[in-house]
């Protein structure tokens, strides 16, 4: 063998010991735990896997019932609210409380003002111009600091920064909805056709000033549009009802630019001509006026529909025979029962959509009834 082979061989043997002894070293130290870390076992355990489960750390649903050292899951909706006692309730988060805060203040403008109060009733108006007393024949204004369109846009303002400061709000359905209505209510502000005549109750064309009077379906769609800005309410049992009463000179209310009669008055008035202007708002979300108590989410507005359901029940009574004689009474009770101080718009949105169909055609044949039913003649006075 020559001398340049002989080295070869030797370089290559040198070269397969050097592997053989780098790969048993490394062996070597695979084998030995590392200071402060145990040897993963053969089941392939990640270390994830050996860490304690978290998991029980959510808060319990029942937490909000109780007493508990935890705070409870944001955000809290306004019936767990409702539901923890004075005495246990643990702080709110504070962008909960701030949330509240801003939204009352946004809601707070579509409050009803208080006009007086008897016996029976507190009574509320929700124009938001002048308010205008009567008390021992001396009539006494007190303007309103905003109007009616001032205060859906401070409303539509204060929503919209409402949206932009909580983005993932529970709520953020509910704030849309309610700029969208707000707005809308804004645009058929200025797109009505009629405008309506404190001096004598006329409804007029917009366009057309001086000349003769709209039809009957006209001044019906009139008074239904202006509910929005006047309205007589008495508040029952915690939320409000329209008030049907002839306001009279011993002092009581004055609405402002309705001469003596309030527009749920004047639709009950026109009788079956109403009806169908009345059955097409059950399921009418616009809001009339925000609930006195306006400190949870969503607040309770009393909306169109709510004043449907008010005027149809007032129609067929006895109360609004005497308001209309040629209306006639309803021969069975009202096909909905409502839940003492909720809002029938409350209690719709709870139902599914089959029952919501269910009960306003249920309103419907109850209305067609009462239509057919004898009007009782009316009796002379004694």
């Amino acid at each position: 063998m020559s001398k340049e082979k002989k080295y070869a061989v030797i370089v290559v043997v040198i070269g397969i010991v050097v592997i053989l002894l780098v790969y048993y070293l490394a062996m070597r130290n695979l084998s030995q735990p590392i200071s402060g870390q145990p040897i993963l076992s053969s089941n392939n355990k990640s270390e994830k896997a050996e860490k304690p489960d978290n998991s029980n750390d959510k808060i319990p649903t029942q937490s909000l019932a109780g007493v508990t050292d935890n705070k409870p899951e944001y955000p809290i909706t306004s019936s767990q609210i409702a539901s923890i006692p004075q005495s246990q309730s643990s702080p709110l988060p504070k962008e909960t409380e701030q949330e509240k805060l801003l939204y009352a203040k946004s809601v707070s403008v579509l409050n009803p003002v208080k006009l007086g109060e008897d016996n029976d009733y507190i009574r509320y108006e929700i124009n938001f111009g002048i308010v205008r007393n009567v008390i021992n024949g001396k009539t006494i204004d007190s303007p309103r600091t905003t109007n009616y369109q001032e205060s859906c846009e401070i409303a539509i303002k204060d929503l919209e920064e409402l949206i932009r400061q909580y983005q993932s709000s529970t709520y953020i359905q509910h704030y849309q909805e309610t700029i969208a209505l707000l707005k809308q209510m804004l645009q058929e502000d200025k797109e009505f056709p009629y405008l309506f005549s404190p001096k004598g109750g006329a409804v007029f064309y917009k366009e057309r000033g001086s000349h003769p009077e709209v039809s009957p379906d006209e001044k019906v769609k009139t008074y239904i549009h202006y509910l929005r800005k006047e309205c007589l309410l008495d508040k029952v049992q915690g939320s409000f009802k329209m008030c049907f009463d002839q306001p009279s000179d011993d002092g009581i209310i004055y609405l402002p630019d309705t001469s003596t009669i309030s527009f749920g008055r004047r639709i009950v008035q026109m009788g079956d001509v109403a009806v169908q202007e009345l059955i097409n708002l059950l399921d009418d979300r616009r809001p009339i006026t925000v609930n006195g108590e306006i400190g949870n989410i969503p607040a309770r507005f009393y909306r169109y529909q709510d004043a449907a359901i008010d005027i149809l029940q007032t129609m067929f009574s006895p109360e609004g025979n005497k308001i209309n004689p040629k209306l006639p009474s309803a021969q069975r009770p009202f096909p909905v029962e409502i839940p003492a101080g909720e809002y029938f718009s409350e209690y719709l949105e709870k139902q599914p959509l089959e029952a919501k169909q269910k009960i306003i055609n249920d309103i419907k044949i109850w209305t067609e009834e009462c239509l057919n039913n004898p009007v009782k003649p009316e009796q002379p006075p004694k």
